[in-house]
Parts: structure tokens; sequence; C-alpha cells
């Protein structure tokens, strides 16, 4: 199971990509609000990476109700092709965090889980350190032109994961790390399958990382704005 930062990162993503497509709200109810609400209770509803079954319920209760909420949003303001769209990208994220909770107590998936958490939370600080620019990364992809938006995210997000990794290795050991960003993580089938062309490595991202002492021009008043700095 991921941790709460990558959930939320993706999720946010995929808001922004709907809303600034869509651009037509068919309802009043059918705005940045509504999105808020459902990722603020998951957001503040959970609490690290769960260390036993009662801790993997309650994320698990939480995830789903997450998961509810966003697709009564979708059903209700999106069109049939966005929606199309939308349900495959929640689907795709929420599948690996569902087939977790709908096995038995004791499975070796769910104990794996508990075996990891303790040092991934003892030393979640430090690890969240590769994250710091989420936020700058975010606008940055937002306010560029349309074509480099897939680039620039790609290359910036693997370059978070690859700090991440290492960093887990150094602390928590090298399955830990293989768990943390491999086998545990739901976004990762996703960002590779969108992303797998970006290696940072390659020239594809030599000139599409974060500049240095970049600020986002985003009107602080605007929905997005205020969101991402909600949970960033």
């Amino acid at each position: 199971m991921a941790s709460i930062i990558k959930f939320t990162l993706i999720m946010i993503i995929i808001i922004i990509t709907i809303m600034n497509v869509n651009g037509q709200q068919r309802r009043k109810s059918c705005n940045m609000k509504q999105i808020d609400y459902c990722l603020t209770n998951f957001y503040y509803n959970q609490y690290g990476i769960p260390i036993n079954e009662r801790q993997l319920k309650r994320s698990c209760q939480t995830t789903r109700t997450m998961y509810e909420c966003l697709m009564d949003f979708g059903q209700r303001c999106m069109s049939s092709a966005l929606r199309e769209t939308f349900i495959l990208v929640l689907d795709s994220v929420t599948k690996q965090v569902f087939d977790i909770c709908n096995k038995p107590i004791n499975h070796p998936d769910r104990l794996e889980i508990f075996h990891h958490a303790a040092c991934l939370n003892r030393n979640a600080q430090k690890i969240g350190k590769c994250s710091e620019k989420t936020r700058d990364i975010l606008f940055y992809t937002i306010e560029s032109s349309f074509w480099d938006r897939i680039p620039i995210f790609c290359c910036n997000i693997r370059s978070i994961f690859e700090c991440s990794r290492l960093k887990t290795k150094e602390l928590c050991g090298n399955d830990a790390a293989i768990f943390a960003q491999d086998r545990s993580n739901p976004f990762r089938p996703l960002f590779e399958g969108i992303c797998s062309y970006y290696q940072l490595s390659t020239r594809q991202c030599r000139n599409r990382m974060l500049p240095f002492g970049w600020k986002t021009n985003e009107d602080p008043r605007s929905p997005i704005y205020r969101m991402i700095n909600s949970f960033f």
C-alpha cells in the first residue's frame, strides 16, 4: 500500500487534467469544492502505512469512501468520454489497494505491509524530503504548454521516485525500497504506462526538469491553487 503522498498526488493530477479539459461544469455542485471534499476527508483520515489489521481495515474504509465520492462526482459532472477515462484511471490507481483489502487476514501480502511499516513510518519525514518540490512540479506542469505537460510531469515525478527509492534503501534496506516503490505503489503501473519513454538519463528529460528557483504565476485565488496548497 503506497504512501499517502503518492496516492494524493495522482488524484490531484487527474482532477486538474479533467477540469482543464472539461471546462464547463454541468451543475452547481460540480466544482473544485466537491473534489476537495473527497480528497480532504481521505487525506486527514490516513495515518501512514498500516502496522496492524485494525489500521489496515480503517485505511481500506477511508480509501473506499474516497473512491465512491470521486466516482459520484464523475457520474454527475463529466461527459461520457471524460467519465470513461476518469473511471479507468481511478480503477487503475485503487485496484492494488482494494486487492490487499479483499485478501484474508494473515495473508502474506498483508503481513508484508506490516513488516515494512514500522521503518517506513519512522523515516517518513526523511524520505518525504524527496517530495518537497511536488507542489512546484504540479504548477510547473499546469503552466507549461499543452504538449510539454506529459514529459515535464513524467521526468520530474520520476526524479522524486528515484530519490525516494535511494533514501528508502539507505534507511530501511533494499527489500523495503522495492516494496515501497514498486510492489505497494498503486500509482506505479499507471505511471510507467504513461511515462516509460521518459527516463532521467535520456535527452527527453534533459530540458524538462523544474528550473532552480522557479515560482508559479497561478492566481492564489484560483481553486486549483488553493487545492494544491492545501495538500502540499
